[in-house]
């Protein structure tokens, strides 16, 4: 069998029908040989005998008929970057190509890491800054946690549930405190769970300098948005720590 696929290119949405596949029903197939052997026995008819396969239908993972239910778009949420830090943008690309066209099924767990593998020179990643025990360090894959941030704020606006989420040791830029996800290793993971009763599709792309990711899923309710607000409860003022040199 092959599954139904579905690409979307900025609202636009093309699929393509599932196939049937087939298999072979062994028991069926066995009991219809010993049958017969068994008349051959009998009727001491010893010719050339053929029994024809018997084979079923296997309906495919992903059918048409549900990615039809994709009807809109769900969420949508855009961070910006500097496009002159050409290693950090590089893997802003590289790992936004990798989640685009991933498809979720209902009660399916989205892991971030498990989408973006390993973070290698083999797969496009350069080094850039990365916060590792709160201090900017030049690593490979720095700057994906943009992704995990972008891709964060869309599935808390498609209002569907947060598995595993974890936030930077201190501030970014790009989004309000309280706002942002972060990703280490295969330590730490964004992870989301498509807890609606309908396929949710990804797409993400950069154009600019700046990054998208939106989410089409079932549209019930187009006038039902979400929308995500940090509120500063308390301030902390620094401590000044006197070192002598």
């Amino acid at each position: 069998p092959e599954n139904a696929s579905i690409r979307i290119v900025k609202g636009l949405k093309s699929t393509t029908p599932e196939k049937i596949g087939v298999k072979v029903d062994k028991e069926e197939t066995l009991r219809r040989i010993l049958e017969e052997i068994e008349t051959a026995i009998k009727t001491r008819d010893f010719n050339k005998i053929e029994v024809p396969i018997v084979f079923r239908e296997v309906s495919p993972k992903v059918t048409k008929s549900m990615l039809d239910l994709i009807n809109g778009r769900v969420s949508t949420f855009s961070t910006v970057f500097n496009a002159e830090d050409e290693n950090r943008s590089g893997n802003l690309i590289v790992a936004s190509k990798a989640i685009n066209g991933i498809l979720l099924l209902p009660g399916e767990v989205f892991s971030l890491n498990k989408a973006l593998g390993p973070r290698v020179i083999e797969r496009g990643y350069k080094e850039a800054p990365v916060i590792i025990d709160n201090k900017l360090v030049p690593a490979l894959g720095g700057g994906i946690c943009q992704v995990a941030t972008t891709l964060y704020n869309a599935v808390l606006r498609a209002d569907i549930t947060i598995v595993e989420r974890y936030h930077h040791s201190f501030p970014v830029a790009y989004v309000p405190p309280g706002q942002d996800a972060t990703i280490s290793g295969d330590v730490l993971d964004l992870k989301f769970k498509n807890s609606t009763n309908y396929p949710i599709y990804i797409e993400s792309y950069v154009e600019g300098n700046k990054l998208f990711i939106n989410l089409y899923g079932h549209v019930n309710n187009p006038r039902k948005w979400v929308d995500i607000q940090s509120e500063i409860v308390e301030k902390y003022e620094p401590k000044i720590k006197y070192i002598e040199d």
